[in-house]
């Protein structure tokens, strides 16, 4: 059951977010770079929501449930850090070493009040009394962490396989973030830490490429670990943590330009079939095998595309 609400929209119109580059050369082939901005996310439209949607007390707790969204949401707010090391060890090739951090404030997380809301309509479980559960910026984070990106487009090859080459790159990071904890009025009590929100510590990709003359072709693989995806259950055992099994793809495109204008495509994706699964996790307690929550079988598919420029 849906109940409408007005409520005051956050006023946010102007921020200063400076940002600097710095480059300089150790030689003519490696570089070093620092970088620095702040940024901000503006809060996802559902979260400001102010609609309620309300249950009853079917269960003669002396309250009902529902869910809203927080109008006045202010947006995450980041400074970021970067310093990186570039070697251009040849003309299309070069090694990347990035170190990163990330500094976020007002991080989006969901906390429950107690709510008196009359002539609400609901029949079955009737009640004024309901624990809403809304978005609100009250955590903060850290996110961490160094990627290693390697492109290599060697020149040495026959004039056939001219054209082939290799990207890729490997990301370890490290997350923390603040979770409140409330009392039953919506309080906050005290905080527990967390890993960040579908942040994986450590992902990988992997291109092998290939364009001459009229073909190119792309044959991509990535990979991620588990992460924490949510947080579940917060009237009973706060927080239970919904986690996802490592996700990968395997995917390849082609592309035939059979003249300036008319091309051919070819698109496969996810091709050995990889699927996602949720599962509960508690400390050190909770696997996919016997704590299954949900299970997506994501479809291989095949493309076939013609593209045509008019001049």
């Amino acid at each position: 059951y849906e109940v409408c609400a007005h409520t005051r929209v956050g006023n946010y119109s102007s921020k200063w977010l400076p940002s600097f580059t710095a480059r300089y050369g150790l030689t003519d082939r490696l570089r070093l770079r620092f970088n620095y901005g702040e940024t901000l996310r503006r809060p996802n439209y559902t979260d400001i929501n102010p609609n309620y949607a309300l249950t009853g007390d079917l269960t003669n707790v002396g309250y009902g449930s529902g869910t809203a969204g927080t109008a006045s949401l202010k947006p995450t707010h980041a400074k970021n850090f970067d310093v990186a090391v570039e070697w251009y060890f040849d003309r299309d090739s070069a090694i990347t070493v990035t170190g990163f951090r990330r500094e976020i404030d007002g991080l989006v997380v969901p906390l429950t009040f107690m709510e008196y809301i009359p002539n609400n309509g609901i029949i079955a479980g009737a009640t004024d009394t309901f624990s809403i559960t809304r978005p609100v910026n009250a955590s903060n984070g850290v996110l961490k962490g160094v990627e290693v990106g390697v492109t290599y487009f060697p020149h040495y090859l026959p004039s056939f396989l001219d054209g082939l080459g290799f990207t890729g790159s490997l990301t370890v990071l490290d997350s923390n973030q603040t979770i409140p904890l409330s009392d039953s009025a919506g309080n906050i009590t005290g905080t527990t830490q967390s890993d960040f929100f579908g942040v994986s510590k450590l992902s990988y990709n992997a291109t092998l490429a290939y364009d001459n003359g009229p073909i190119g072709a792309r044959l991509s693989y990535i990979w991620r670990k588990a992460f924490l995806y949510a947080n579940e259950a917060r009237l009973f055992a706060n927080p239970i943590g919904v986690w996802r099994t490592p996700e990968k793809s395997l995917d390849f495109q082609l592309t035939w330009n059979i003249n300036d204008r008319l091309g051919l495509t070819f698109d496969a994706v996810n091709i050995t079939r990889s699927k996602q699964q949720t599962y509960y996790k508690f400390g050190d307690v909770g696997n996919a095998d016997q704590f299954n929550l949900a299970t997506t079988l994501l479809p291989r598919t095949f493309a076939l595309g013609v593209r045509y420029t008019f001049k």
